[in-house]
């Protein structure tokens, strides 16, 4: 059996794991009495291990942003109250 995780890189449904020939050879050698239970690939794992700080990231970002455009608001109101144009 050759082993390849081709199909491993392919976008699954929500909620699907991903099972590839080449576990089970290693699980069955380790403990075969053992489940076999949440299999991800490594991106999986490190996307929901950096979803919390993409989120704050992006909240900052907009945040930011916010805060930039009402300082240019502000700034160009304080200079038409000064009559400068």
């Amino acid at each position: 059996m050759k082993c390849s995780f081709a199909d491993a890189r392919r976008p699954k449904p929500e909620g699907w794991t991903v099972h590839s020939p080449c576990i089970g050879p290693i699980r069955r050698w380790l403990d075969p009495e053992q489940p076999l239970a949440n299999v991800r690939t490594l991106a999986d794992t490190i996307d929901s291990s950096l979803s919390a700080r993409r989120f704050q990231a992006i909240l900052l970002a907009l945040f930011a942003g916010l805060a930039v455009a009402l300082a240019l608001v502000g700034g160009s109101g304080a200079l038409q109250e000064l009559g400068l144009r």
